[in-house]
């Protein structure tokens, strides 16, 4: 709390909601009506008339104040517009205004809740984001195009779905126009119905014939997007309204789980086989530090858990890049391909290169760690700084009385996955026995690349690693690390793979890491060890303040060269 209190975020919100109360209370849109233009139209147009620079910058800069902080009033503005500056001039200034109040919201939005802020709502929300974001051209040109959308609504959900802001901005532009025109038209006759004392109403500009006019745009602007999409945003909405159950979405490739960042890919042979590696590739947000620090996800995981730890590193000023390996997530999963960590260790190794990383920071959590260790085994002159995180593969587990599987049954066994089965082992292993709303986000990512036609090929893959984890144990190879490394540990963790095949005697004696990480930290040279008393296998997830703050003090400590002890 002392945290969050401190920081930038907190502060903007208590600026906007001093400015909202402000307002409120000294009744400013009291001041936006038809009877306040009423009683000063005549020196109000004499001023105008007089001082028509000035006035035009005043409307604009009202204008902008109104749209940022949601002040009722815009349609009188707007028509003021016309009747001051006539519809041509009128619908000029007020498409700018209303474009820069629109990307001022837009970008409070961002900053105080999130780039993909809808995608933590649930499946329901989330699903709705992707489609937003997967068609935002024409659905932003669709709600801005029919004025019957509330303005403010219109200018938070592409932020809070994470339509990038060109797109934001572009769609905001053109897409007001029509309806901006067609207000500052009927604000260039207000005369008649002030002198008139007539009455002004929504009702009496949007005529049944600008209805069917605006409309039919908004239905050209819609045909632009494939029948299928428009029929998933529909039932997404619907879905997200109604409040009613969701299953996880079933695509072994992840097509509608948003990313909170923009998905790339790289394409590649390996194996006589074209891959394609799906990877985001975030910039520094603050002061660039020179750093990049790379994220390497565990078996359960993807680039996308690594959510909360690539804000906190962006914002320390490094590049961070998080891929999916091959066999996982958004990247390819060839269904003959000889899975091992030298293997992927090389694939992110290539997919470094060609995005021009030298000497990265890498950095793996539970499988990842293993895929870590291996890399800094491998490239030692190119890795900067280790960090594993809850990395699995800290004892050899056949070695310690495990008995193997064949692939073929451990096939079988993933093709059992469900959603509850996912929740709960991890509730039992990663979070210590609890649980949070917000790990369902996860479970439901993992659990729906295990459903649908092509859910068998996940499986496979799934089983594929499972062996790869299983027989190529790096812990006996830990001693020849020459990286700088850094362990952060949650001491509740108990993974251990293929706790299930042992005997109970051998299984009690599994995945204790509160013996495992000094155990590690000492058999690694020079290697510092921070351990979560509180949390399990997932600390980055489980407390992501508290992880950050000790992430980011420590490398900071390695990068002034102060060392890590």
């Amino acid at each position: 709390m002392k945290s969050f209190i401190s920081s930038r975020r907190f502060w903007i919100l208590a600026a906007v909601l001093a400015a909202l109360i402000g307002a409120r209370a000294l009744g400013i849109a009291n001041f936006l009506s038809l009877e306040t233009l009423r009683l000063h139209r005549h020196e109000l147009t004499a001023f105008v008339a007089s001082h028509y620079e000035a006035a035009a910058l005043a409307y604009v800069a009202i204008y902008i104040l109104a749209v940022t902080f949601s002040v009722p009033g815009a349609l009188l503005l707007t028509l003021a517009g016309g009747f001051f500056f006539g519809s041509l001039v009128g619908t000029a200034l007020t498409v700018f205004a209303a474009t820069i109040g629109a990307i001022a919201i837009y970008a409070l939005a961002r900053t105080l809740f999130g780039e993909s802020a809808l995608s933590r709502f649930g499946p329901q929300a989330e699903k709705l984001a992707f489609h937003i974001r997967k068609n935002a051209w024409s659905y932003l040109l669709v709600l801005r195009l029919v004025p019957l959308f509330p303005f403010f609504l219109v200018n938070l959900i592409p932020a809070f779905a994470g339509v990038s802001f060109t797109t934001f901005a572009v769609t905001t532009f053109f897409g007001i126009i029509p309806a901006t025109a067609v207000f500052s038209i009927s604000g260039a006759g207000l005369g008649d119905i002030l002198e008139g004392g007539g009455t002004l109403s929504l009702g009496t500009v949007l005529t049944p014939n600008i209805i069917v006019g605006l409309s039919g745009l908004a239905l050209l602007s819609l045909l632009a997007v494939p029948l299928r999409r428009r029929l998933g945003l529909m039932n997404a909405i619907v879905v997200l309204i109604a409040g009613t159950s969701f299953q996880a979405l079933a695509d072994p490739m992840l097509a509608d789980f948003v990313y909170p960042f923009e998905v790339k890919h790289f394409e590649f042979t390996s194996q006589k086989l074209p891959l394609s590696m799906a990877y985001m590739d975030i910039a520094p947000k603050g002061s660039p530090n020179g750093d990049t620090a790379v994220l390497l996800h565990g078996k359960n995981f993807c680039a996308a858990t690594w959510e909360n730890t690539i804000n906190a590193l962006a914002q320390a000023g490094y590049r961070v890049i998080a891929p999916d390996q091959i066999g996982f997530c958004k990247s390819s999963k060839p269904e003959h391909y000889q899975y091992g960590f030298h293997q992927l260790a090389a694939n992110t190794h290539s997919l470094l290169q060609a995005l021009g990383v030298q000497k990265p920071i890498v950095m793996g959590h539970s499988t990842g760690g293993m895929l870590a260790f291996r890399y800094a085994l491998m490239y030692p002159d190119e890795t900067k700084v280790l960090v594993a995180v809850n990395p699995i593969g800290l004892e050899d587990w056949k070695a310690k009385g495990v008995p193997a599987a064949t692939i073929d049954e451990l096939y079988q066994g993933e093709l059992k996955t469900t959603a509850d089965s996912i929740r709960n082992y991890e509730r039992s292993t990663y979070y210590a026995g609890e649980w949070k709303p917000e790990y369902d986000k996860w479970v439901n990512m993992l659990a729906s690349m295990y459903q649908g036609k092509d859910g068998a090929l996940f499986a496979w893959s799934q089983a594929l690693t499972s062996d790869m984890i299983f027989m190529q144990p790096v812990v006996y190879e830990f001693g020849n690390i020459r990286v700088p490394t850094l362990l952060l540990l949650g001491e509740k963790d108990n993974t251990a793979i293929g706790k299930n095949r042992a005997s109970p005697e051998v299984a009690k004696r599994l995945g204790n890491y509160m013996e495992l990480g000094p155990e590690t930290a000492k058999a690694i040279p020079g290697a510092t060890l921070v351990m979560f008393p509180d949390y399990g296998h997932a600390p980055q997830i489980q407390s992501p303040d508290r992880f950050n703050e000790a992430l980011l003090a420590k490398l900071e400590a390695l990068r002034s060269g102060s060392g890590m002890r």
